[in-house]
């Protein structure tokens, strides 16, 4: 009886063994089906993921080629996927030194990633100086004085006051923001200010400078904290408010030629107002 049982159980081990034999051998045959499936999947995925690496970039701003500044955070995508670009991140970098409305990118054949933005006008600029107190010009002292001989001409008391200061390299934007250039062009533009303007006041700062370029051939440009002093060759220091009307302004910078000529050794032009002061 012992015997019987005995057999039996062996055989019941058998056909289990057997069905997990061929079970086995299923999944195996299947699993070799799959191999040509995966092997085009990897290679598709390989290729696919070349095909799609940045190599080249082609930025434009406004219609116009990027600066270089936005140029030199878009080179950092180089060599990475499409797909890994994060376009919150890249929008943060990019407003850190270029205040844009717009950010679009696509990706073209071969291996381009084409860029545009749509920014502000462009920036001028600027080597900005924080001091605790601005210069004292002797224009201020003595300019109302009868005694012409006791004040001289603005520009060139600012010049050397700013001659040991540290300065910054930065860019001013029509919208009001001022943001650091890489590239330390400081232009003939120099800020002198004790505390940090408001994007208004910025805004309107650009406005003037805007018209001074328009006017004048490139001048220096010096910005006292509410005043600009422009100073061209041949003609007498002058100063515009910065919350001057434009109209007012660019009225008076068209009537340069005649103003000088109505009072002789003029050293300053005082146009912040709707009738200019010579002194």
């Amino acid at each position: 009886m012992l015997q019987k049982r005995s057999s039996v159980s062996s055989t019941n081990i058998s056909k289990r063994s057997f069905r997990r034999v061929k079970a086995a051998l299923h999944q195996a045959r299947s699993f070799v089906k799959l191999i040509p499936f995966l092997a085009v999947l990897i290679i598709f995925l390989f290729f696919g993921a070349k095909a799609l690496t940045i190599q080249k970039i082609n930025c434009r701003v406004n219609g116009r080629v990027c600066p270089r500044e936005v140029e030199g955070i878009l080179w950092h995508l180089s060599g990475d996927s499409y797909f890994k670009i994060n376009r919150r991140e890249l929008h943060w970098a990019i407003k850190q030194i270029f205040p844009l409305d717009e950010l679009k990118y696509n990706f073209s054949y071969p291996n381009t990633l084409e860029v545009s933005i749509t920014g502000v006008q462009e920036a001028y600029p600027i080597a900005s100086y924080q001091v605790p107190q601005l210069p004292n010009l002797s224009l201020d002292m003595y300019g109302s004085s009868s005694e012409s001989a006791q004040w001289s001409r603005p520009v060139p008391e600012i010049e050397s006051f700013a001659t040991d200061l540290e300065w910054i390299s930065q860019k001013l934007w029509e919208n009001g923001s001022l943001t650091t250039d890489v590239s330390s062009e400081s232009g003939f533009i120099k800020h002198i200010f004790t505390s940090i303007p408001s994007e208004n006041h910025i805004s309107s700062m650009y406005k003037i400078i805007a018209l001074s370029y328009r006017y004048l051939e490139n001048p220096k440009i010096y910005i006292l904290d509410d005043r600009i002093f422009l100073s061209q060759e041949n003609l007498p220091d002058i100063i515009i408010y910065v919350d001057s009307p434009l109209t007012n302004v660019e009225s008076s910078l068209q009537s340069l030629d005649y103003l000088v000529t109505i009072k002789k050794d003029i050293r300053v032009l005082n146009l912040s107002f709707k009738h200019p002061i010579l002194k």
